[in-house]
């Protein structure tokens, strides 16, 4: 009844879909703070065109993958209360033990949004390590060899 695309790499992919005008209902991509660093960013270049179009976003990948906790910059509980504080119809957390669900679940249960304030605090904590958080992510270059994300 409803449709949707994903994408984990290239946020100019999911402009692309979108700015074609199919009438997508929702979208699935990462938003942590890793990506926010990004000269492409899901977060940054797409979430608001998502939010204009009336797109339900799912954010995914609010931990890295694992490497949030492992690059010692925030807690998987942290990284998924920031995904959450974005204008995301829900975030999608990988688990893998029943450890991580109750943790998981403990932030849900308790759940207030991030202020400004803690939010700039969490991105000036990330800036600089976004490959470290993001290992999943490919880069993408433009014709002159540039980075584009």
């Amino acid at each position: 009844r409803y449709i949707g695309f994903t994408g984990h790499s290239d946020p100019k992919a999911h402009i692309e879909m979108i700015k074609r005008g199919f009438p997508w209902d929702t979208t699935q991509m990462p938003i942590n703070i890793g990506d926010y660093h990004r000269n492409m960013s899901f977060q940054r270049d797409v979430l608001p065109l998502c939010l204009d179009k009336g797109i339900g976003v799912f954010a995914m990948k609010s931990n890295g993958m694992g490497n949030l906790k492992k690059s010692g910059l925030a807690t998987p509980a942290e990284g998924l209360r920031y995904s959450m504080s974005q204008p995301v119809s829900t975030v999608v957390s990988g688990i893998d033990s029943l450890d991580i669900l109750e943790e998981n679940m403990a932030v849900f249960h308790n759940f207030t949004p991030l202020s400004e304030q803690e939010q700039v605090e969490f991105l000036s904590r990330s800036e600089g390590h976004s490959d470290e958080i993001e290992k999943y992510r490919r880069k993408f270059y433009d014709k002159d060899k540039k980075l584009i994300s």
